[in-house]
């Protein structure tokens, strides 16, 4: 800015602004500096910034009740017409409103306001063709009246949360709406549409929502009684909705779901493998589902996998992959050795979580012991065998919170994926069943090959020690039927 005397006006003070886009209205020169608008009070000097906006040209309309700033607003070659609007109960402005949606270059426009303080242009509109050499075409000019405009717009996308799925159960979908009519809403309507367009549900959904403001909303979609895939367009709309080409965006529901469980590693050190299951908890078959295990993260050696093919919706598949001794040999400083495993398909899924586990071959020397997913094979009466999983977590000193003595905390049993005896500070699941009480307090073969002589020399004195303490502990609480049975 700069101060001086004019030789044709004695005692008249020059300002000089630096700026663009300047617009004069009731004695306030409006213009664009630095990436804000300003407005200057010609007769006190007073500067104050009016919008945190870069825009290159302005038109301010004021009758001293109603002011609205109306610019152009650009991507790319096209260019719409925005309007910022003045509360004066609240003195702050609005977020701008869309006013057109042409997809057009705006070369000029001159707007009025009416006493409502609605406004209407005159807007003269050119055709873009941004592939052609001559990128501008034929104009038109257009008079448009904005006074009843009601424009909804709905955001780019839509979520929900995945875990709420269930057969008939009833789904918040949320997502953005703006404003860009020049009239507040109180309430919209929601259609929703299957893939060929149909509207299955529809409702209204309440809120308050100033022009040119954007919120999070909600609509509760009831599933249908037999869940499956679906591909849905949500369409927001208002009673008196004028402009339908932003009204609409898609959500998929019950994609596919890949999720690792009943990770273990059975066999002795030299021979070790890594079984667990892939399920697919989604309502979409997933394809091409492959496995892999890494050494610490995915930055690490590929140690193994195994391509599992397809796994059908609400199904599972089990797997199995080799673990070099390599891999097991645990230093008895460290916590253990990780194995990051990872599944993976050729589908998008929504939620990525499920599909890592990271598998802590932990050191021997650790305390508490924690024996994770070994294998106990009992002789069924009819012939065959069965196979029962455990877990168990075993400390050097009992307490008053565990079993057989104190030293086991935590003990689960599981057979064919379901848990059928469950103790965490308590009996959460009561062992009732056969194979369970079976398992506690009957004699029963244990794969003794681990502990044989000859097994015991190749594994090494470390493992065999653990080995042995787990196995202890199993069977010193098998023994203990009196403090255990309920």
């Amino acid at each position: 800015m700069a101060y001086g005397l004019s030789e044709g006006f004695k005692n008249k003070l020059i300002v000089t602004l630096s700026g663009c886009g300047f617009d004069v209205e009731k004695g306030t020169l409006y213009y664009n500096w630095g990436g804000e608008l300003i407005a200057y009070d010609i007769a006190t000097g007073v500067r104050e910034t009016v919008l945190n906006v870069n825009i290159n040209d302005c038109t301010v309309l004021d009758d001293g009740l109603h002011k609205i700033i109306l610019t152009t607003v650009y991507q790319g070659y096209a260019s719409e017409l925005v309007a910022y609007q003045f509360d004066g109960t609240t003195g702050s402005w609005s977020n701008g409103i869309t006013l057109t949606d042409k997809g057009k270059y705006i070369r000029d426009y001159s707007a009025v306001m009416e006493a409502d303080g609605k406004i209407s242009a005159v807007i003269n509109f050119v055709d873009i063709d941004e592939d052609s050499e001559k990128i501008y075409g034929n104009a038109e000019l257009c008079v448009m009246d904005f006074a009843e405009t009601e424009d909804l717009m709905i955001g780019d996308g839509a979520y929900y949360d995945e875990k709420l799925i269930a057969p008939g159960a009833t789904l918040p979908l949320y997502f953005n709406v703006t404003i860009n009519g020049w009239n507040a809403i109180e309430k919209f309507e929601v259609d929703i549409l299957d893939e060929s367009g149909t509207v299955i549900q529809s409702g209204e959904v309440s809120c308050g929502i100033s022009p040119g403001d954007t919120v999070e909303t909600s609509f509760n979609y009831k599933l249908p009684s037999i869940v499956q895939n679906q591909k849905l367009t949500i369409k927001v709309y208002t009673e008196n909705e004028t402009k339908f080409s932003d009204n609409m965006v898609q959500v998929e529901i019950g994609m596919e779901d890949i999720a690792l469980d009943n990770l273990y590693i059975e066999g002795s050190e030299t021979g070790a493998v890594l079984k667990g299951t892939v399920q697919n908890l989604g309502y979409k078959d997933a394809g091409d589902v492959e496995v892999t295990v890494y050494n610490w993260n995915m930055e690490g050696d590929v140690i193994g996998k195994e391509d599992i093919g397809t796994v059908q919706k609400q199904e599972s598949r089990e797997f199995e992959i080799i673990v070099p001794q390599t891999y097991l040999d645990v230093n008895p400083l460290s916590s253990g050795n990780v194995l990051y495993v990872t599944a993976t398909s050729n589908m998008d899924e929504l939620d990525y979580v499920n599909n890592t586990v990271q598998y802590l071959v932990k050191s021997s020397s650790d305390e508490p012991i924690v024996l994770n997913y070994r294998s106990l094979t009992m002789q069924k009466k009819d012939g065959g065998y069965k196979a029962v999983h455990y877990w168990i977590k075993v400390y050097e000193e009992g307490s008053q919170f565990g079993i057989n003595g104190g030293k086991i905390s935590k003990l689960m049993l599981k057979l064919d994926g379901e848990v059928i005896a469950n103790y965490d500070r308590g009996w959460d699941v009561e062992p009732t069943i056969e194979e369970a009480n079976h398992q506690l307090w009957q004699p029963h073969h244990i794969e003794q090959t681990q502990l044989d002589g000859e097994k015991r020399r190749a594994m090494g004195f470390e493992w065999q020690k653990r080995l042995r303490k787990e196995y202890t502990a199993f069977t010193d609480l098998r023994r203990q039927s009196a403090e255990l049975r309920l």
